[in-house]
């Protein structure tokens, strides 16, 4: 099986009855997709989500997201003028929070925001504006394809425009992953190192500029 992020060779493995494959290079971990939900499954799962602003530690770990970004792209000298969340999911709390920083001057108030999800803003991309800033929290570890949602958004960021991508990074030590929980999730199909998602981000027109945190890995568009 070639890895789905950079495509070399990988190693089989199996935990609690799902077959799961890791890269011999990038280190990229990826389940079989005999264990795949439907797509009906899926936006099943999400519905039961209850994102909002009125949790204030889901509001939190929101924050905790989008201000390092901002910042980020502050200390860049990145203008912004349109932001793109991708995968906003069925509640999409991080455009309200967006929202909340134009009304408070965090963000410009004529600052463009959109939303794109597979489920529940599914938009034609052939109709969107390029932006200049993406950003895609908890949805990359979603992708059962992962160069394909990479590249489609690549199509959706302007030339020098940022993604920022929040996700947890996989162990390398399989002890270590038979007992983490973020597998755990029957949605959460890939799980990515630095390497990896890094591999994707360049495979679909981006160049890696690193880590915020630990959570937070950022690109810009070439």
């Amino acid at each position: 099986m070639n890895c789905r992020f950079c495509g070399n060779n990988t190693a089989e493995f199996e935990v609690k009855n799902k077959k799961y494959y890791q890269c011999t290079i990038c280190k990229g971990v990826f389940l079989d997709e005999i264990h795949f939900l439907t797509p009906e499954k899926q936006k099943e799962r999400y519905e039961l989500h209850n994102n909002s602003l009125t949790d204030m530690g889901y509001k939190q770990f929101l924050e905790q997201f989008a201000l390092p970004v901002l910042d980020f792209c502050k200390k860049k000298k990145k203008t912004i003028d349109s932001i793109l969340d991708y995968g906003s999911g069925p509640s999409p709390a991080l455009l309200e929070l967006l929202e909340e920083y134009k009304k408070n001057s965090i963000l410009d108030a004529d600052i463009t925001l959109l939303g794109w999800d597979p489920f529940f803003m599914n938009g034609d991309m052939e109709n969107f504006q390029k932006v200049s800033l993406i950003t895609c929290l908890e949805v990359v570890e979603h992708f059962e394809n992962p160069l394909v949602d990479f590249q489609k958004i690549s199509t959706l960021c302007k030339k020098g425009g940022i993604l920022s991508i929040g996700t947890m990074e996989v162990p390398e030590e399989k002890s270590i992953f038979y007992k983490w929980w973020y597998k755990d999730d029957p949605t959460h199909v890939s799980f990515y190192s630095e390497k990896a998602i890094q591999k994707c981000g360049e495979r679909s027109g981006f160049s890696y500029l690193g880590k915020i945190n630990s959570r937070i890995f950022v690109f810009e568009k070439l």
